[in-house]
Parts: structure tokens; C-alpha cells; sequence
């Protein structure tokens, strides 16, 4: 279950970086796409902050309803750019308990770098001041386990801050060419912190003739997203449509086809046995269109060491440690696990396989020998068959590496002095 906080850029910089409003596209896909028992809370800031909506359970399709008419009245472009307040803002609400036992994320979209106040930029002991508060920002969310996931277009944009705000707080950063690829971009982070499984990512020209797609849903799905979204804000359009496996006009509960200016959605939620199979979507409309789709499935693995999206030692051994959740019984002891990881540079796959040791698949890697982006999927297979895959990034760099002889494994006596030794490498 996550609690999120989007806090989202309102400067007036937005009214030529941003002018179709695709940041309020993009955000309003977001909260269709948050599972009912989630947490959301909205700010918008410039030089000021405007908590458009305190954090509180996402709900169901009426409850997003309103937050969506809420931040469509909320992002008038205006004033500065202060991430300081935004992030402290954003922390608050995170902290005031409302979401208890919910991972706790902030997602910071923006157009442009710091600048409370122009005036200044070009004073250095201001802006030396500015940026130390916000760095002191940055760790208050690191030292309570917030995960800040920065998503940054325009060329105003200083990649470098943006990424060190993520890897301080262990979240992830998204730097785009065009604000086309926000949709793209928060589909993608909304699908790696659910752990969702990619079906499908593709462009396509309608040209007024449908374009037709299938996909499988079988006993391990819990549910199925897909959404279509215009490339052409100010002419195009694009609508959604599903079958079932019979083939017969669809008329289930469980499923929501939404329809929004910039794009379509449909939501397949707990199928049931009756609707395994293959299913046919259909997306009509005209003008270039891009398809995005996953699923929520029963059986997930999740990739708890090294921690996603964290920074790696280079020529240090990766060490992997997994934990399966929705398998028991014969089904957990038939799981095949491994991560298949892909370097920096090179083309070539690596498999690393996993092996069961308890509650856990643990395995390691040792060829860390090139600096830069891992790429890593997590892989479940049964029979050889795949049944849940997902996708993480590291990042290996020239860092110390902490050596220790300190164990735990065998405790220690009440009142005994325990000596031990630590050394950066």
C-alpha cells in the first residue's frame, strides 16, 4: 500500500514548457491508477505551497473524481521555484498519520531548477544558503524512509540535482525531452512501486481505421491496466473497448473504461475463473495514440537487497536477497527466481539464479566491473513459464565500500563489552 504525495510544479515558467497542461494529464492517469486502498495527498507549489488535497485514501472511481477536479483548479502557472518548501510541505503531510504502514513516496515534477528568487540567483551566499535548506530537506525525508521520485523536462532542467534528491532519499529520477513523455514516465513509476508487470508499450497511427491487441489473464492475475493516450493534445482522440475470452460485448462490474480529453482507460479488476483466457482490446480515434499497459498480479517478487534505485560500490559483489508474497505451499518449492541484469554498454543478458534460504532467494554477482546504469528484471518462472516480472535500475559508481567484522548471528551476553572493527574500502 503506498502513500503518495504529488507535489507539482505551478511556476509561471509552465505556461511555454507546458502549455497543453499534459502535467495535469499525467497527474489525473496517476490517480486513476492508484489501487483503491492507497493514500494521495496533492500540493502544488512556486514560490509559495498549496495543499490542494490532505493526504487521505484514494478510494474508489467518485472519491478520484473529485481530486481530479481539484487539481485541474490548482494549477494556474504562477511565481518561482522553491523545492525547499515543496519537499517540507510534502513531508508534513506524509507524517501527520493519516497512512499509517503505507510506504511513503513524494513525487516532485518540475520544468526548471531552484530559484525561490530571481533576483538573487546570481547572489552566491543566498543561493549557498538556499541550497543547504534544501538538502537539509532532502535528508529529513531520507531519515524518515520518504522516497522522493523526481521527474524533471525542459532544458532548464539541472539533471544533476534531481537525481542526487533521489538517490539521497532511495526513490528514482525521470529526465524527459518533451512533456509528451510525463505520461509515460508516471505510468512507468507507478507501475515499478506497485510492482506491476508490463503487457504492453507501443505508438501507434489510427488514421480513423482501430488498432486491435490481445493479452492473457490467468489464475495469477489480480488486475489489468490499460490506458491509450493521445500524442496529439490539441486535435487527436482515442477510446478504449475490451472482450473477453468468449468474445461477447463485455458487461462486468469489474471492469472501468474511463474516458478523459487526453486519453482512455480501462480497469479489469479480479477477473474470476469465468474470464481466464485471451482478451481482445480495441483503440479507436484518430491521430498518433500510445498504449500503455500492466497488471497486478497474485505472485510478486520484491527486490529487497540491493534496495532499487540505490547507488552501488563498483567492483563490489551485488548480493541479492528476494522475498516472494501470494506463493505458498508446492507452487513456493516449484518457483524458479533470478534476475537477469544488463550492464552498462553491453547488449548481453546475464542470469543470475536464486535459491531458496529462509523466507528468502538470495544469490550474487560478481562481475561489477563497469561504472554506470544496471539494468535489473526480477524474474519468477514456474515450469519454466513466466509468471511475474519486474523491471529496477542500479547504479554502480566509484564508492567507498564498508568492510566490518562485526556479526550478529551468534548474539551476545547482557553487560559484556563487544569490540569490532569498520573500514571504508
Amino acid at each position: 500500500t503506498l502513500a503518495v504525495v504529488l507535489a507539482i510544479d505551478a511556476s509561471g515558467s509552465m505556461r511555454h514548457t507546458d502549455p497543453y497542461r499534459l502535467r495535469e494529464t499525467a497527474a489525473r492517469m496517476f490517480i486513476d491508477l492508484l489501487s483503491p486502498e492507497d493514500f494521495l495527498g496533492i500540493i502544488t507549489f512556486d514560490h509559495e505551497v498549496q495543499v490542494v488535497l490532505p493526504l487521505q485514501q484514494a478510494g474508489a472511481a467518485p472519491e478520484k473524481a473529485v481530486f481530479k477536479e481539484r487539481l485541474s483548479s490548482a494549477l494556474q502557472p504562477r511565481g518561482n521555484t522553491d523545492f525547499t518548501i515543496a519537499l517540507e510541505a510534502a513531508r508534513k503531510e506524509l507524517l501527520k498519520g493519516a497512512a499509517e504502514g503505507a510506504r511513503p513516496v513524494v513525487v516532485l515534477l518540475t520544468d526548471g531548477e531552484p530559484d525561490p528568487d530571481p533576483r538573487r540567483s546570481q547572489d552566491t551566499a543566498f543561493m549557498d544558503s538556499y541550497m543547504k535548506s534544501l538538502w537539509d530537506a532532502v535528508q529529513a525525508c531520507a531519515l524518515e524512509g520518504i522516497s522522493v521520485y523526481t521527474v524533471g523536462f525542459s532544458p532548464e532542467i539541472n539533471p544533476e540535482i534531481m537525481q542526487k534528491i533521489s538517490l539521497d532519499t532511495r526513490g528514482d529520477c525521470y529526465i524527459l525531452n518533451e512533456p509528451a513523455e510525463m505520461l509515460l514516465s508516471f505510468f512507468e513509476l507507478l507501475g515499478n512501486l506497485k510492482n506491476r508487470r508490463t503487457l504492453i508499450e507501443e505508438v501507434h497511427s489510427l488514421q480513423g481505421a482501430p488498432y486491435t491487441f490481445t493479452f492473457d489473464v490467468d489464475e495469477y492475475t489480480e488486475q489489468v491496466n490499460l490506458v491509450a493516450v493521445s500524442l496529439e493534445p490539441s486535435s487527436g482522440n482515442c477510446g478504449l473497448s475490451l472482450k473477453p475470452p468468449g468474445g461477447e460485448a463485455l458487461q462486468l462490474e469489474s471492469l472501468t473504461l474511463s474516458n478523459e480529453k487526453n486519453y482512455s482507460m480501462a480497469v479489469l479488476s479480479q477477473p474470476g475463473e469465468a474470464y481466464r483466457g485471451q482478451w481482445q482490446a480495441s483503440v479507436s480515434g484518430n491521430g498518433r495514440v500510445r498504449l500503455l499497459g500492466d497488471m497486478d498480479l497474485s505472485v510478486k517478487g520484491w527486490l529487497e537487497e540491493p534496495a532499487p534505485a540505490s547507488q552501488h560500490p563498483l567492483h563490489e559483489p551485488l548480493d541479492f536477497r528476494v522475498k516472494v508474497t501470494g506463493a505458498a505451499g508446492q507452487l513456493l518449492r516449484d518457483l524458479q527466481v533470478e534476475i537477469q541484469l544488463k550492464k552498462p554498454g553491453l547488449d548481453r543478458i546475464e542470469t543470475v539464479p536464486l535459491a531458496e534460504a529462509g523466507g528468502y532467494y538470495t544469490g550474487s554477482y560478481t562481475g561489477v566491473d563497469r561504472a554506470g546504469t544496471y539494468e535489473l528484471e526480477l524474474r519468477l518462472l514456474l515450469d519454466n513459464q513466466l509468471v511475474s516480472s519486474s523491471a529496477h535500475r542500479l547504479y554502480v559508481k566509484l564508492l567507498p565500500a564498508l568492510s566490518t567484522d562485526f556479526r550478529t548471528e551468534n548474539g551476545c551476553r547482557l553487560g559484556e563489552d563487544v569490540a569490532f572493527s569498520a573500514s571504508l574500502l
